[in-house]
């Protein structure tokens, strides 16, 4: 029998390393330990713990980062932009930053989410460590988001 939760961990530690490998090594961003501190934060939460936070997408994702030592003061906004655009340049995007979008795949209603590696930059999509929201008993999952439309993004100072 496979253990999924072992699976998973290897996945992400998998994309974890590919999308290190495959990001551009400028002296701001060399290693993003803090976005994988994130990262690891919010798969414990989802995979692990399978924590339920009764409230949103956006509650879980600052809850994790909360946890991995990175609260409202030690949070950075690289780009902001109102809802119906312009939207942000993909190669903006790091592992373990928190993006809000319009969610294509749902009725494109506002999401929050943490970008772990990409599935198709050609085609803007991403795989994400997420959370449902809607006050749904469900932990975090993965799941592949299009991010065409990233309004906002945060990573850890």
């Amino acid at each position: 029998m496979i253990n999924l939760s072992r699976l998973q961990s290897v996945y992400l530690s998998v994309c974890l390393l590919l999308s290190l490998a495959a990001a551009p090594l400028a002296a701001e961003e060399s290693t993003n330990t803090a976005g994988n501190t994130v990262l690891w934060t919010a798969y414990q939460m989802a995979f692990v713990e399978k924590v339920i936070i009764v409230g949103s997408c956006y509650d879980f994702i600052n809850a994790a980062y909360t946890r991995a030592g990175y609260p409202p003061k030690l949070r950075k906004t690289v780009f902001t932009s109102p809802k119906k655009g312009p939207y942000a340049d993909i190669d903006l995007i790091q592992p373990g930053d928190w993006f809000m979008h319009i969610n294509l795949e749902f009725n494109s209603v506002e999401h929050s989410g943490l970008f772990v590696s990409w599935v198709d930059k050609e085609r803007k999509i991403a795989k994400t460590l997420d959370y449902a929201g809607m006050n749904r008993k469900e932990p975090g999952k993965f799941r592949d988001h299009d991010l065409s439309r990233v309004y906002r993004i945060i990573r850890p100072k």
